[in-house]
C-alpha cells in the first residue's frame, strides 16, 4: 500500500515538470517563437536559410502584405509552397520552399 501512495504521489510531483518539458518540442506550441529563441529549427522556410523574428511577408488571404512571425512563412510554405517577401531595398522576392 506505502509504495502504491509513494508511486502516485512522486508522478503527481513529477508530472507538472515533465509536460512543459515535452510542449516545447511541439512546433509553434512553445513560447520560443515569441521570445526569438527558436534559431534554425525553422530555417528552411526563410529566406536564405536565416532565422529572422519577423518577415514581412505577402498574405494570399487578406490580398497584402503582413508583418509575420516565423510561423506565418512556415503556413505559406506549406499551403502555397512559398510566399512573396520585402526587403529593406523595397524588392519583392519569391521564397520557394
Amino acid at each position: 500500500m506505502y509504495k502504491l501512495t509513494a508511486a502516485v504521489l512522486a508522478a503527481v510531483l513529477v508530472l507538472p515538470l515533465a509536460v512543459p518539458a515535452f510542449a516545447t518540442h511541439i512546433p509553434g506550441g512553445t513560447g520560443c517563437v515569441q521570445a526569438h529563441e527558436c534559431g534554425d529549427q525553422y530555417a528552411e522556410y526563410l529566406p536564405g536559410g536565416v532565422y529572422t523574428p519577423f518577415i514581412y511577408a505577402y498574405d494570399p488571404i487578406s490580398g497584402s502584405y503582413q508583418t509575420m512571425g516565423v510561423l506565418g512563412p512556415v503556413a505559406l510554405c506549406h499551403n502555397y509552397g512559398g510566399y512573396y517577401y520585402l526587403t529593406d531595398d523595397g524588392g519583392e522576392y519569391w521564397n520557394a520552399c
